[in-house]
């Protein structure tokens, strides 16, 4: 005859064994039960299925943070594009922007990036019409400077480089 556990009925390995080898419990008060006894596996099952279970909701969790991290990327990826923003370090490429809603208002530096120059213009609407016209500069050739600062309801039209806050 062979001893089993008394708490899980898993078969002992050894008589002198002072634990179960299946779930742990001390074996000092042992049954003897006989050979084709059959032993609980319910309690190994059941872990099992546990694990299954965090395993498939762990992964679920996953996928939906990847998700979810992918519509944000697109979507700042849109608005990037949308307000000229040409990257994460707010600059503003060629355009025509309304300050206080496409930029905000403050002083900006001009980056020629067009070998015949580049141009700024500052106006009071958005017809860009001479009369309209507040301020505007042109530069020579790449890689030239200049800064321009504009007032919130402006309009910032922006013609061979880039703006970037100054």
């Amino acid at each position: 005859m062979s001893k089993y556990c008394r708490h899980c009925g898993a078969e002992l390995k050894s008589e002198n064994s002072k634990y179960c080898d299946e779930c742990g419990m001390p074996v000092n008060e042992q049954i003897i039960r006989p050979i084709n006894y059959q032993q609980n596996t319910h309690k190994k099952e059941n872990k099992e299925s546990i694990s299954l279970g965090k395993v498939i909701t762990i992964l679920t969790m996953i996928v939906i943070i990847i998700g979810l991290c992918s519509v944000l990327y697109v979507n700042i990826d849109k608005l990037m594009s949308i307000t000229g923003i040409g990257t994460a370090s707010n600059q503003y490429s060629e355009g025509t922007y309304k300050v206080g809603v496409d930029i905000p208002a403050g002083e900006y530096k001009f980056t020629t990036t067009s070998d015949t120059g580049g141009y700024v213009e500052c106006s009071r609407d958005s017809s860009m019409e001479l009369e309209s016209i507040i301020s505007n500069d042109l530069t020579d050739k790449s890689g030239e400077v200049m800064y321009v600062t504009v007032n919130d309801g402006e309009y910032l039209k922006v013609d061979g480089g880039y703006l970037t806050p100054a």
